[in-house]
């Protein structure tokens, strides 16, 4: 970043890379993380038999969402925390 003709240093740990490169990369990080989510909570209820409300299609969007919703945050912090 210049200010007044001045160079300030900054650490930057990897390329920079145009916004659009940045908001695709941390896009995808978290989509994986979501299909991941979605994948393992389907394999837990498989295994397991829980149920929330008597349903287990209740049981299975509760599920899914929290973890997609968890994993996916989690892809997108840890690769966004780099930059």
């Amino acid at each position: 970043m210049e200010r007044h003709g001045m160079q300030m240093n900054h650490m930057h740990h990897g390329p920079h890379r145009p916004f659009w490169q940045s908001v695709f990369i941390s896009s995808t990080h978290c989509g994986a993380g979501c299909a991941l989510g979605d994948i393992i909570g389907e394999i837990l209820l498989a295994t397991s038999p829980f149920v929330i409300a008597g349903s287990g299609m209740f049981t299975s969007y509760v599920v899914d969402f929290v973890l997609a919703y968890v994993i996916g945050i989690a892809f997108q912090y840890f690769s966004i925390v780099p930059m």
